[in-house]
């Protein structure tokens, strides 16, 4: 198991720092927060295919299940809730993103 392990690491490590890399790249250079846009393009028009963090990105980051999970504990009156307010994603562009299917 060793070497296919270490094949299998390496190449995550890869499909993580590149893509990185570039994009700060692109951030930091003269296309600006433009760079973010372009990063974001191909994982929007995968979204048709069902490719899902592209377009959705709140439901793998758990932010609709740890706010409930904030409400609750605090009864409501948590400042800090991750899906409450004018700021969450859900209400800028009026959709609540849906749970994966388990």
């Amino acid at each position: 198991m060793g070497y296919k392990f270490q094949f299998i690491t390496t190449a995550g490590y890869h499909l993580t720092t590149l893509p990185a890399f570039q994009l700060m790249k692109e951030l930091l250079g003269s296309k600006g927060m433009l760079a973010y846009r372009d990063f974001q393009k191909p994982g929007l028009a995968l979204g048709e295919a069902g490719y899902t963090p592209g377009t959705k990105p709140q439901v793998f980051a758990g932010s609709d299940y740890y706010g409930e999970l904030l409400g609750i504990v605090t009864k409501g009156q948590s400042a800090v809730s991750a899906i409450a307010g004018a700021r969450s994603t859900e209400v800028q562009f009026g959709q609540k993103p849906q749970r994966p299917a388990a």
